[in-house]
């Protein structure tokens, strides 16, 4: 059986299903991709999520400095106006 074209029923078939294995061929590629894709954005979003935390540690980091070296600045005052007081005191016994 041939149609308008001069195709056989089997040439129709092969072609259906030629078309077929490439539709399916495309969709397997297609899917790859957006596995590779996923994984993409998985590997970037642990890679921000490490930055981040990194950020955060550092900052702590600073903070807590930041707070020592304030308390030193308290003691070395406090010591500072310690001293002068003695000073003074003594002053005041001389004179």
């Amino acid at each position: 059986m041939e149609d308008a074209d001069g195709f056989t029923a089997q040439q129709q078939q092969q072609q259906q299903q030629q078309q077929q294995q490439q539709q399916q061929q495309q969709q397997q590629q297609q899917q790859q991709q957006q596995q590779e894709m996923k994984v993409r954005s998985m590997k970037m979003q642990a890679i921000q999520q490490k930055i981040w935390k990194k950020k955060k540690q550092q900052q702590q980091q600073q903070q807590q400095q930041q707070q020592q070296q304030q308390q030193q600045q308290q003691q070395q005052h406090e010591t500072t106006i310690r001293i002068i007081r003695r000073i003074q005191i003594e002053e005041e016994r001389y004179y």
